[in-house]
Parts: C-alpha cells; structure tokens; sequence
C-alpha cells in the first residue's frame, strides 16, 4: 500500500513538473521579450537625444551672429588680422573644450580650411567631402555616417556635424563658408548602447543602417562577441522595418545558423540609424531549463529523505520532551539566581514585608541610601521607613495594591542624617513558597525632581517674554488641529482673545483673508524634515473689520525620531511696512499727477506686448501724444488747473480704449497709448479720431471752460521697430510731424521719417572722428556742502566743440553714442581723464576732492568694467576714494543683481556709488539695500518745480528723508535760486549742485576753486 501511495505521487510529481517547465518557458520568453523593448526604448531615447543635442549645437553655433558676420567680412575683404583670427580660435577652442569635440573648423565651400582648432588642420577624408557637399547644396546642417579614424585616441569611430555660416544680413544667401564639428561619436555612443545581461543571458546592443540592401552594423562595442564594424547583420530590410513597428511588448524571432534569435529595433531621431537589440532565444530559457532540472532532483531526493524522517520522528518527539524538563528546571534556577543578584546590587532600593506589612528583607542600595544597618530596619512596618507626611499616600497606594496587585506612587524617605529623599515607589504582591509577600522597589527622583523644578522655572521666564512681546508667537500640532499655545500679543493683531484661539483653533486660519487662506495652509503642509523653515506674508481680517498684513516665520519640529512633533510659529504685524511700500510703489511705477503708469511701467508693459506679439505674429501699435498749447494753460491759469486738466485728459483717454489697452503719461503734457494684439497697423486709426473727438470737447475745471486740442504720432510693431525705445522713437517723429501739419490730427511713422532719423548717422561719423582728434573735453561742475558753502566735490561733465561750433552738451551727442556702440570708448575716455586731472591738482598741492563721474548703463553693464575703473586708478595712481561714479536707476533695474555684484567690487576697493536721477522713473526699492549705494542726487525737475508744486515739494521732501533712513548722503542737481537753497537745507539735504553756484567751467577754471579749502559768496553768512 505504501508502495503504491509513493508510486502515484511520483508520478504526480513528474506530470505537475512538465506542466510548470512549459509555463516556465513561455514567462521567460515574454519577460525577455519586454526586457529587450525597455532596454530598446531606453537606449535609443539617449542616442536620439545625443544625435540631435550635435545638431542643435550646429544649428546654434552656425547660426550666431558672431561667427558668420566674421567670417562673410573674411570673405568680403581677404584674410583676417591676427587679432580677428586670434578672436575666432579663441571662440572655436570654446567650442570645442565645452561641448567635448575632437575638432572645430570653418571651411569655405570648397573645403579649404580658414582656421581650425588642430595646428595643423588634417585634410578632409572622402566622407568629410561628402557631408560638407552636401550642407553647401542644401543649405541646411548635414551629419556624416561614423567611421573609423587613423588617429589612435579616437580610431573607434567619429563624425562630422557640417552647417553653413550665414551672417545676420546674409540669410537665404549662397553658403560660402561652413562650420565643421567633429565628434568622437565611438566613445560617447558605446556608452549609451552597451551591452546588458537579462538573467543570465547576455543582450547585444548594436547601430546599424541599411546600405546596398543588407543590414550592416555603423558602430562596433567592445563586449559585443558577434558583429564588428560593417558586419551585415542576419537581417533583411524589411525585417528591421517589421521589427521597427512591433509594438513595446514582443520581440521578432530571426533564424540563423547557430541558433533563434529574439530582435527589437527602434529608429534613431535625425538620422538613418537603427539600435538593434537582440538575444539568443536558448539563452533566454536557460534560467528555466536549469530550474527543471534542479525542481526534478529535488523531488526525487524528498520522496527518499521523506522516509527516513518518518522513522526517526518519534524518537525525536521523545528526546525533546525529556530535554524540555531539564531546560525548564534550569531556566527557574537561573532565573532565581539573577533575582538574587540583581536584588543584592541593583540601583534601587528593593525592600520585602509579610501580609502585615513587615519588613522581611531588603537590599544594599536601601542599606547605602538610609544608611541604617540591615538589623535595624528588618522587622519594622514599612510605615516606618517613610516620612509621617507621606501616610496618607501610602494608605492609599497599599488600598489600590490590595485591589489590583500593583500600585505606582511617589513618597518620600529620611536619610540617617536627616536629608530628604524623594522615591517613586513601584509596589505589587508576589507568591513565593505559598506566602503572599509585598514588593517594593524605590528609586531616588531627586535629580528628576530638581530638573522638573528649574523646567518650570525656564517656563515660567519664557511665559513671561512670550507675553511682553508685542509678536504673536503660537504653536500648532503637526496635524494643524491643536493649538496648543499662543501669546496675549493674539489680541492685538486680531481683536480676539488668546482663549479663543485655545478653544477654536480653526479661528486662526478663518481670521485669514479668503485670498490667502489657501495658499497659508497648503505651506504649512508642505513643511518637511528636508524643509522645516519657511516664511509667508498674508493678510488677516480684524475682529473690527480691518485688514492687516502679517509676515509669519514658521519652523517645523521634529521629535528624537525625526518626525514631526510641532510647528511653531511667529507673527509680525507689517500693516505699516506694507501701505508704506504701496506708497512707494505708487511713486515708483505711476505719474503722482494722473496716477497713469509712468514711463518705466509702460516700458515694461511695451516689452510684454512686443514679446506676446512676436510669439503670436500680431502687431503692437503704440500712439505718442502731446497736447497742443498746453504751456498756455498752465501759464494763464496756473499750475493747480493745468494738472486738473492732466488728470482729466488721463480719464477721457482711458475711455478711449480698451481694457488690456495702457495709458501712460510720460512727463509733461506728453501721454503713450500701447494697443496690443492686434492685427494691422490700421486698427489704431478708430482710437486715434476718438481721442480726438474726445479731447476736442471742453474741459469745464474751476469754473473755466477750457478747450484744447491733442496730436497723435503712430508707430506700429513690428514694421517700425523691433525694440520698445525704437518704436517710442518713431512714434515721437510721428508726433512731431503731426503737430508740423497743423496739430489736431494723427500721423503715421513713414519712410520720410525715417530718413530724417538717419541724419543722427551723421552726429555718429563726426563724433567717431572727436574721439581720434580729442575734440572731447570734460568740464567741472562743483558740488558744495548745502550747510556751510563749502566746496566738497566736481561733477566731471563731458563736452564736444563740434566741427568749430560751441560746445555741445552731452543730452545732444550722448543718446547716438549709446545707440551706435561708442559709448564704451567714450566713457572709458572720460574716466580715465577725469582721474588724471584730478591726480594732477593733487600733485599741484591743491585742495582734493573727490570727482563725479556719470557712468552710462551701457558702459556699467559691460563684461570688465571693475577690472577697468580698478586698472585706470592704478594707471593714474588717484586714491579710490577720490572717484565717484553716478548710475542712473536704468543701469540698475535692468540688470539689478549683477549691478549689486560689481558696485559690491568698487565698494571693496573704495570707490564710492551714487543714484543719478533718482525718482524719475518707477523701480522697486529694494535695490538701496541690495547695493552699496553712498548718496541719492534728487533730480532737477523736483527741485526746478518744488517752490510751485506741493507734489515735487514732498517728493523731495521724502526723498531726503528716505535716504538719511537709509544712513545714505543726498545731493540736489538744478538749484538756481536761493530760495531752493533755504528749502533744501530746511529738508536736510547734505549738498548742491547748479548754476546758483557756478556752471560748469573747464579745468583751468575750477583750478582757482581748489586753491584752498573754498567757500563760496554766502558761505560767511552761512556760518553765521
């Protein structure tokens, strides 16, 4: 019977293995076809990106304007000077270095080298020719097939990357010149296509392309063992292409002589590559035919040991009965052993009494703590060994021991000498031999006891700071669903007392303003153990109904584990710091006068409509205006009418347009219209004749019916201009012509306008020449304490007697300088001057001070400009604190950490910075604490209308103010009369500069001013 019961499982057994090695075979199958197409996928998609990042940098180093420009000049006028060649290897070695290729040339398109990064350049192979044909003939960037080199250090394969060099000027030209860049494609394409083990069968991963009809491999690896370079692969054409358009999760099977193989094939990106990944289909069920094999033998030794274990099981039930009794015996010893032990020499006091509550035994820890002997505490009540104050509490706990067999409490002892030991005891009742015996193990919480007192001491001294502090500081669950502290300082801030945050901690996000409440708790959520700091600013909802600004510093805590445990939190009340910088903003981006954004917020929004236009090929029309006589107005009727008359010219504007439509007022009587998306210039036409018709109408403003009339300069984006200061520029020709044809009307910028602005061409070719012939000159405005008269400083101010004519001022020639690119040569002219004459007065032993010199954005903002100041005071040996440089709030909003990092660098060297035209346009304020700024110039315009103008009269007011705030000096330019001299010292403004004093005079002249310590006519009755 036994027999035939092993018989059948047996044969159970080898039926059930076949079963399972076929379904074995057939999921091996499938994870290795899935395992190539992921391996495929992955491959690929690297190859592609690698392919297509090489003709990127193609398409991008081709197609700069620096490279083909210089090379068209080459071709224009002959080979380069040294300097432009130096220029260009310099720029290829660039290339070359950064992106990691093995060679970067420009080549004509007959193949001859102009200049390469290989000293010297090797000749082009025949697939070199090829491809460089190829980018000639059509225009566009070629990429060669990979081939083996004779150089050693890349012989596994390169390819070039040809594309033609094309100038600004020149696109859709003939290509006379190219770009060729040389890739070691073998190194960087084994990488990414290496060959990878699925299980124990190994995957071969290989490029290949199809060329005279076979399949043939283009790059050779390393650890492939089958193909080397141009080996045909066991495929056809149209098998690759089957292979390419099977989808992510099958394999095709090809047959060759030595065996199935399994094939995924992908297409490469940009080129007729294929990554083909194969593996052998025998290899691929090795795992499972090796499993079989074991699963069989394991089944055949199981049915054998099976036997032999049944024999031997009940003699081992036996033996282990018999060994389990000695264990427990011996484990009861041992134990019994170790409670001695442990009795005798542990850090509590253990203590044994009867039912009676006598003392039967107790250990050395009690003994050393009392300090009685052992005789003399055996047989007394336990009473006995704790103080009187303490019965009551040992009642009670002996009550709850009797009920429940334990009790924890805490009492007190008396040392021998009298000291007082705080112990928290642990009682339960034990059988022992039959009898019921009390244990009591007591342990000294004497340090415990003086930690928890100084603990509440420190929370008390927190409490009370916490509560003097005018900060609301709070604390919340790491769940936000209690609060669990917060301060009395709540009540300020939100009109509610702390208790009610107490009960309902939900008050505290509902006191948040709906807008911001969302945005608060999602923060307070995002914190994590990688972040657990975070600031937030957001409005809160007064008990009385007013709104505060608060900015809330928040911590997240984390336990001994590194979990959240609380979030704790300080809120600062900023209502004030907030309206403050609203005010601010109000004065820096819209006109104090018709609240219409000012001329630096429609420069922003100019720029967002010409870039949104760009991007959807819609046009941008931008409308300048300026009212007609309206310097009659204010002169007839005051300067108080004349901005009424601003202000509602600014309303009837704005309903004139649309609503994503901008008015701006700009300065004056000057207002701009920008009309974005639309889709021609002709759109304009319907807004301007309404502006018209609406300014044509009378203005009734104080009981005067006023009646005036607007002109309309139109320029159109992108037709007129490709920048905003373009298109302002010829909207303002625009303007000026219509007022030219009778005013009252609108004009469109022409090509007759245009013609009129190239005449600035010829202000640049003679200012070219004043910079070789020195007919530049700087002349020496002072600047003079506002308090004692006293001379502290020269603005250097540039000069050009132009073709024999007086001088001109900088505001006629500078603009075209900017605009034309000499502004550089200019500038670093007038520094380096300004330098020198001020170091030649201090050899001359004259009195020194320091020189002003205005600084162009432009020339601020170039690459060097630290290193030119520091090498020109090197040069001229002047102490650094002897220069001044004067930046224009444009210089620094359009680049403002890059302006903070080099003022941070003259600072360093001694250089001082000062803000020239501050308040003339609209820029965030928070650049005075970014930069190192010395001193504020108030422009002229505030000081030449603050004796009229309440409004100019304030801002200047403010402007002192918030530089003395700021520890800063502040300079007034344009003071021409004495009564802004006594406003200005009233306000506190630390210096002047204008023609009250004198105007700027040539170096020569101002010599006498540094005689000695000057002091200018009124200065004696100053000092009185």
């Amino acid at each position: 019977m036994a027999l035939a019961i092993v018989l059948v499982l047996l044969v159970a057994s080898v039926l059930t293995g076949i079963a399972v090695f076929r379904r074995l075979l057939d999921g091996e199958e499938r994870q290795s076809e899935e395992s190539l197409n992921h391996i495929a996928d992955i491959q690929a998609t690297a190859v592609s990106s690698w392919v297509l990042e090489r003709l990127g940098d193609a398409e991008v180093f081709g197609g700069g304007s620096f490279l083909g420009e210089t090379i068209n000049n080459w071709i224009a006028r002959g080979r380069p000077d040294d300097r432009t060649s130096r220029a260009v290897r310099k720029q290829l070695q660039a290339i070359k270095g950064t992106y990691s290729y093995l060679e970067v040339s420009i080549l004509d398109k007959h193949g001859n080298v102009h200049i390469s990064t290989e000293q010297p350049s090797p000749p082009l192979d025949p697939v070199a020719r090829e491809t460089l044909d190829r980018a000639v003939a059509t225009g566009n960037t070629q990429m060669s097939r990979i081939r083996p080199s004779g150089a050693p250090w890349y012989s596994s394969g390169v390819l070039d990357i040809a594309t033609p060099l094309l100038g600004i000027e020149a696109r859709g030209a003939d290509v006379e010149s190219i770009l060729l860049l040389r890739a070691n494609a073998g190194t960087y394409l084994r990488a990414l296509t290496s060959s990878t083990s699925l299980s124990k069968a190994p995957a071969e991963t290989l490029l290949a392309e199809v060329r005279g009809g076979r399949v043939v491999t283009i790059l050779q690896n390393a650890d492939t063992a089958h193909f080397a370079y141009l080996d045909a692969l066991p495929i056809t054409p149209a098998q690759l292409a089957i292979a390419t358009r099977m989808d992510a999760s099958h394999a095709l099977p090809v047959d060759t002589p030595e065996g199935t193989l399994l094939m995924v094939a992908r297409p490469i990106a940009g080129v007729p590559w294929h990554l083909v990944t194969m593996i052998d289909r025998n290899a691929a069920h090795a795992s499972a035919s090796q499993f079989a094999w074991i699963a069989i033998g394991s089944g055949f030794g199981i049915m054998a040991v099976f036997g032999l274990a049944v024999l031997f099981w009940w003699k081992q039930q036996e033996n282990a009965l018999r060994l389990h009794a000695v264990q427990a015996t011996m484990e009861r010893n041992m134990l019994q052993r170790h409670y001695d032990y442990l009795s005798r020499y542990a850090n509590d006091m253990i203590i044994l009494a009867d039912a009676d509550s006598r003392t039967l035994e107790v250990n050395d820890k009690t003994l050393q703590t009392l300090g009685h002997s052992r005789a003399e505490l055996l047989g007394l009540p336990l009473a006995q060994l704790f103080l009187p104050s303490c019965a009551t509490a040992l009642e009670q706990a002996f009550g709850k021991l009797r009920e429940s067999g334990a009790a924890v409490f805490e009492v007190a002892q008396q040392r021998l000498d009298g000291t007082i030991v705080p112990v928290e005891a642990s009682a339960r009742i034990i059988e022992h031999e039959g009898q019921r015996i009390v244990q009591l193990v007591c342990r000294d919480i004497t340090e415990r006891k003086q930690s928890e007192a100084a603990l509440r001491e420190s929370e008390d001294k927190l409490n009370g700071i916490l509560t003097s502090i005018l900060d609301v500081v709070w604390s919340f669950s790491a769940d936000l669903r209690r609060l669990t502290y917060i301060n009395q300082s709540a009540e300020e801030l939100y009109g509610y007392p702390a208790a009610a945050f107490l009960d309902r901690p939900e008050l505290w996000f509902d006191a948040i303003v709906p807008d911001d409440r969302e945005r608060v708790r999602s923060g307070l959520h995002a914190l994590h153990a990688g972040s657990p700091l975070s600031d937030a600013e957001f409005r809160v909802m007064h008990r009385d109904g007013s709104v505060r600004w608060v900015h809330c510093r928040i911590r997240l805590v984390l336990d001994a584990q590194g979990q959240p445990s609380r979030i704790d939190g300080v809120s600062t009340d900023i209502t004030q710091r907030k309206s403050a910088e609203q005010q601010v903003q109000m004065l820096a981006y819209y006109d104090n006068v018709t609240a219409l954004p000012n001329r630096r917020l429609l420069q922003d929004r100019l720029e967002q409509a010409m870039h949104m236009a760009s991007r959807s090929s819609k046009k941008v029309a931008l409308l300048f205006m300026d009212l007609d006589n309206f310097k009659n107005i204010n002169d007839s009727l005051g300067h108080h009418v004349g901005d009424m008359l601003l202000r509602e010219i600014g309303r009837r504007l704005q309903q004139c347009v649309r609503g994503e439509d901008t008015v701006a007022r700009i300065g004056g009587d000057e207002f701009l219209v920008v009309l974005p998306d639309i889709d021609r210039g002709e759109q304009a036409v319907p807004v301007a004749e309404k502006i018209l018709a609406a300014t044509a109408r009378p203005f009734l403003l104080q009981e005067h019916q006023i009646h005036t009339t607007i002109s309309i300069g139109i320029s159109v984006y992108p037709d007129d201009g490709r920048d905003a200061h373009e298109l302002v520029r010829h909207a303002d020709a625009a303007l000026y012509q219509a007022k030219g044809h009778g005013r009252d009307n609108y004009q469109f910028f022409t090509d007759e306008l245009n013609r009129q602005i190239t005449r600035s061409s010829g202000i640049e070719r003679d200012l070219r020449h004043a910079i070789e012939t020195g007919e530049l000159a700087l002349w020496y405005q002072p600047q003079v304490d506002a308090r004692e008269g006293r001379l502290v400083g020269a603005e250097a101010l540039l000069r050009w007697r132009h073709e024999g004519r007086p001088f001109l001022t900088p505001s006629e020639f500078i603009p075209v300088a900017e605009e034309r690119g000499l502004i550089n040569r200019i500038g670093e002219w007038a520094l380096r001057e300004a330098c020198a004459q001020c170091r030649r007065w201090q050899l001359e032993g004259l009195h020194p001070v320091p020189i002003a010199v205005n600084v162009s954005p432009i020339q601020f903002q170039q690459k060097g400009f630290a290193d030119l100041v520091t090498g020109i005071l090197e040069e001229t040996r002047l102490d650094a604190k002897f220069l001044e440089l004067e930046i224009t709030e444009s210089a620094i909003m359009r680049r403002a950490s890059q302006v903070a990092d080099l003022a941070m660098r003259l600072r360093d060297i001694g250089v001082r910075i000062s803000i020239d035209d501050f308040g003339t346009g609209y820029s965030s304020l928070s650049y005075l604490k970014q930069i190192p700024i010395d001193k504020i110039k108030i422009d002229r315009s505030f000081v030449a209308d603050m004796m009229r103008d309440d409004d100019d009269d304030a801002i200047t007011y403010a402007i002192v103010n918030l530089a003395h705030s700021l520890n800063l000096r502040v300079i007034a330019e344009g003071v021409e009369s004495r009564a802004q001299i006594d406003r200005l010292r009233f306000f506190g403004c630390d210096e002047v500069q204008g023609h009250y004093y004198s105007s700027a005079v040539s170096a020569d002249t101002f010599e006498r001013f540094l005689s000695g310590e000057h002091f200018f006519a009124e200065a004696a009755e100053i000092r009185e």
